[in-house]
């Protein structure tokens, strides 16, 4: 009941004959100000036609507000982390916002953004406890992003790795802060997936990931324009290659040590295009390597299942 809602009749005993007794009662009347706010208890006696009394005891809680708790340490969430749920006193009363009967916070199909929640208790006379709006902010991962680093050769210098923030790399690197030095010669050749994670206070965390790729470059001339393509890619088993304005003759393809796995040569016949088929090797990183009349031009190709 709420302490300010006025006195309280005192129902639902039986026999109905009886009297009702405890702090702050007079005539089946308790007077919440008289006892003030917390749980009280109270007795009922009664006596039977025979003289006979027995008497029963219950209690009765006293409310100056409505009070909101939730399960979370804070109310901002993140994609990814579990449901929050709220919990009101005095029970039984009424969520406007999000908020299903059992007082999760029902986030599926909102898009980021802040939402109000209130509660409502109203007594049994009609007296009305409200809480005053608890604001649930629904976060966006926060962007991050890794800057593309130059070709990186095995045997070559080691270089800075940049992303957006600080944060934690990981996979193949590990460290903290906006930037980390990589030594190719540490990876070895091959494709080395690494992770930025960034945790910005009173933000959703995110993280980024790219793949730098260590080739063996020694011995390939690249041409000035890079308007030879392959598509797909990755590809599972064949992807075909479109040379651009190169007027292609001769190509090899060798595996990420140099070792050349396939040759082809076609004359004065220049094709626009041409399909290269790697289903009987491994999944792993390839160098096309393209001789032309107007230079020569190299492409890596990544076959991943």
């Amino acid at each position: 009941y709420c302490l300010n809602g006025g006195t309280i009749e005192l129902q639902g005993a039986d026999p109905a004959d009886g009297v009702w007794s405890g702090d702050g009662v007079q005539a089946g009347l308790l007077d919440p100000q008289a006892v003030g706010e917390g749980t009280h208890l109270i007795s009922y006696f009664a006596t039977s036609d025979d003289g006979c009394g027995a008497q029963a005891s219950t209690t009765i809680t006293l409310a100056s507000e409505a009070i909101v708790t939730s399960t979370a340490t804070d109310l901002l969430l993140c994609p990814g982390e579990a449901p929050i749920r709220f919990e009101a006193a005095p029970a039984g009363g009424s969520w406007d916002g999000p908020v299903d009967a059992e007082g999760f916070f029902l986030a599926e199909g909102l898009e980021p953004a802040d939402y109000p929640i209130t509660y409502v208790y109203t007594d049994p006379q009609g007296c009305a406890l409200p809480h005053e709006p608890v604001l649930v902010t629904i976060g966006a991962a926060t962007e991050v992003s890794i800057a593309d680093p130059d070709r990186i050769c095995l045997g070559g210098p080691s270089f800075t790795l940049t992303g957006s923030a600080a944060g934690v790399w990981s996979g193949a690197v590990s460290g903290e802060g906006t930037s980390i030095v990589v030594d190719p010669d540490a990876l070895g050749v091959g494709a080395w997936p690494v992770t930025l994670s960034v945790a910005p206070d009173g933000a959703c965390p995110g993280e980024a990931t790219i793949d730098l790729i260590v080739d063996v470059c020694a011995g390939i001339t690249e041409r000035s324009d890079d308007r030879m393509i392959a598509a797909p890619m990755p590809f599972s088993e064949r992807t075909t290659v479109r040379f651009g304005e190169l007027m292609v003759e001769h190509i090899d393809v060798m595996d990420a040590s140099g070792k050349r796995l396939l040759a082809q040569s076609f004359g004065g016949s220049h094709p626009m295009q041409v399909e290269i088929d790697l289903s009987g090797f491994a999944d792993g990183v390839y160098l096309l390597h393209a001789t032309g009349e107007n230079g020569t031009a190299r492409l890596r190709l990544v076959k991943a299942r």
